[in-house]
């Protein structure tokens, strides 16, 4: 493959990553000019989401052709650790002390930045790449990993405590202390309490998901698939959408995992089956331009821009199956990437543009600090309030962004690749095939199906019991099976414990925001006390922090050791009116329910009792519909691993035959 060739193809990569990076920017603006329930302001505005897609199709495609089989996967994360976390947690130690200190001046709060990003830079060039090497480094990498494994657990620990509204209980620094250290860490999927430092880091936890996923799982699949038909591949591509669907629906139960858009993993996928392709058989590819020859190549551009045009038509009209759009939305998108790396295309020309180019390169910098520089602007000079207004801060924001992303850029990411430079082989590579990879798709289906039992037996953990409290709601209407706070702000719930050791009362609430309306946080106060009594047993409030947040599904309170047989009164109130996000408390069969906490050492010495628990868990399961839903989505998947499996031992045998 030819050098110009290649760097031509990869301009056009850092091109498509620059459009990517504004959408996501204008996806910010805070403007009341701007009303992105429109399909007019929903394009320009609101497509943020699209641009992270394309985002990730270029993590993967990169990923599979520049690292088909990373020989040593401790190494591969390493550097990619070291590619991600010096300019994000420069960022995150930057928006943690403006917050800290309350800092409102915006010339202190850029002198901040300016200055923490120089000392920064000085730690890292010119003390860790200047004598730290080899083994030393690994040291580093490696108590960065048990900093994030520590954090994660005393997160975990914040979680599950016994009053789950613990965490409100610290005192401001050491909240402060444990936002930094969980937005560092990158485990805010961990819980729901932290507030994020930044509304866009959830997508970075997601990237860096993927890399420690990548060279352990999807490197080894897709050496082994490489040795497979193409119906083979193709019936894997298919059989992991219902996949990711079951686990967008597993991840809303589970801490704070649905954070990370588990539909958004499959961008990822066609990203590496694109690169897949394009290393094995580049001239494939790059004759996809071939079917716009001549003046039709400007459609290819027509192309790029109608698709992220019929993609918000068609998320406006079918809000309801957003996930299941946003899956196969990937398709064009990858093809869209396919064409531009067809040099003949339009498409391609436009993407190799400089300003593009430029944009895509200090694209992560712009990334990790657009929100900060929005913030700035929208202090300095107010929120905009007219279309000339509006136009005036977008423009002198996304230049101020720049060049502050700029000067990100060159201390803290162009560091990074002034190392020794090996040119990458291009041409196609002898995949090695894992023979443990039919395996590894068994263990993945059972590790599946066992999670669906566990997300489904209880709200909690294992040695709990839930008792379904169907029609407990009095107020305001309690035949109701969606009851919208934003209509009555107020909900009361009266129900009978049929158990000792209450801890926890486990609903089920919509999320809503109301369209064009600025957001305001929301906050729910959540009580509970014994009817008859006057005093409220536990109170703890509950915020919505962004619009992205959902509600905890369970509601913690110290535990009520004696509550058998006794009636409870339950209050939730939606405190903020002016707010623009507002509940539904879905009221239907089984979506409301007390859990009980179980002795263990009841259950050890009556094994009666111990069998009858266990068949209870089983039956709650199997008696769910959304765990059954859940089945069935998984189901492709599992018959696919079992197929690989049979086939794979099939295989075995027959060589040993011969």
């Amino acid at each position: 493959m030819e050098q110009n060739s290649t760097s031509n193809r990869l301009h056009a990569l850092d091109g498509l990553r620059g459009i990517a990076i504004i959408m996501v920017f204008l996806s910010h603006i805070n403007a009341t000019f701007i009303n992105r329930s429109t399909l007019f302001g929903g394009y320009f505005f609101d497509s943020g989401v699209l641009g992270v897609s394309f985002l990730f199709i270029l993590s993967g495609f990169l990923m599979s052709y520049l690292y088909p089989q990373p020989k040593n996967k401790i190494s591969f994360l390493q550097k990619r650790y070291t590619r991600i976390f010096p300019l994000f947690l420069t960022m995150c130690t930057i928006l943690f002390i403006l917050k800290l200190f309350s800092v409102t001046q915006w010339y202190v709060a850029l002198g901040i930045v300016l200055i923490l990003a120089s000392i920064s830079h000085s730690i890292w060039v010119f003390g860790i790449k200047r004598y730290l090497t080899g083994n030393n480094t690994k040291i580093i990498f490696f108590a960065f990993i048990a900093i994030q494994i520590a954090v994660g657990l005393f997160y975990l620990w914040i979680m599950h405590h016994q009053a789950v509204f613990y965490y409100d209980q610290l005192s401001f620094l050491s909240r402060s202390f444990t936002n930094w250290f969980v937005n560092a860490t990158l485990m805010l999927p961990v819980g729901r309490y932290v507030e994020m430092l930044d509304p866009v880091y959830w997508s970075l936890a997601a990237e860096v998901l993927f890399y420690i996923l990548y060279p352990f799982i999807c490197a080894p699949i897709i050496a082994y698939m490489s040795q497979k038909s193409k119906i083979t591949k193709i019936l894997l591509l298919i059989c992991l959408i219902p996949f990711f669907v079951s686990v967008v629906i597993l991840s809303q139960h589970v801490l704070y995992l649905n954070l990370l858009r588990f539909q958004l993993f499959y961008y990822f996928v066609t990203g590496m089956t694109l690169g897949y392709v394009y290393r094995k058989n580049p001239e494939l590819v790059s004759s996809i331009g071939r079917f716009f020859p001549g003046k039709l190549t400007y459609i290819t551009l027509l192309l790029f821009f109608g698709f992220i045009l019929l993609a918000r038509i068609i998320e406006l009209q079918y809000q309801t199956q957003a996930v299941w759009i946003q899956l196969f939305l990937s398709i064009p998108f990858t093809l869209l990437l396919a064409l531009s790396l067809s040099n003949t295309t339009t498409l391609s020309k436009f993407f190799r543009s400089k300003i593009l180019v430029y944009v895509g390169t200090v694209s992560y910098s712009i990334y990790l600090s657009h929100m900060f520089v929005l913030n700035l602007m929208i202090h300095i000079f107010g929120q905009p309030n007219s279309i000339l207004f509006t136009v005036f801060y977008i423009s002198i924001t996304f230049l101020i962004t720049i060049l502050l992303s700029s000067i990100l850029y060159f201390l803290l990411e162009r560091p990074y690749f002034k190392r020794k430079y090996t040119e990458k082989k291009a041409g196609v590579i002898l995949y090695e095939p894992n023979r443990n990879v039919p395996l590894m798709f068994g263990s993945i289906s059972l590790g599946l199906l066992i999670i669906i039992f566990i997300v489904y037996q209880s709200n909690l953990n294992f040695f709990t019991l839930k008792q379904p409290i169907n029609g407990s709601v009095i107020g305001p209407n309690k035949n109701n099976p969606l009851i919208s706070l934003q209509k009555k702000p107020t909900v009361t719930i009266e129900f009978k414990a049929s158990h000792n050791n209450l801890g926890v009362l486990a609903m089920h609430f919509i999320h809503e925001s109301v369209p064009g309306k600025k957001f305001v946080t929301q906050q729910l106060d959540f009580r509970i006390r014994e009817l008859g009594s006057k005093v409220w047993y536990s109170t703890s409030q509950y915020y919505v922090r962004h619009a992205a947040d959902t509600l905890p599904v369970s509601f913690g309170f110290p535990l009520i050791s004696d509550a058998d047989g006794k009636t409870y009164i339950v209050s939730i109130v939606q405190m903020v009116p002016q707010s623009s996000e507002y509940f539904i408390l879905d009221n239907g069969t089984n979506n409301i329910g007390g859990i009980f906490f179980i002795d263990k050492k009841t259950l050890i010495t009556h094994p009666q009792q111990l069998l009858s628990f266990i068949e209870n868990k089983f039956i709650t399961v199997i008696d769910t519909k959304e765990a059954q839903q859940e089945f069935n989505l998984a189901l492709p998947f599992i018959l696919f691993s079992l197929f690989l499996f049979i086939t794979g031992i099939s295989n075995i045998k027959f060589k040993y035959q011969n």
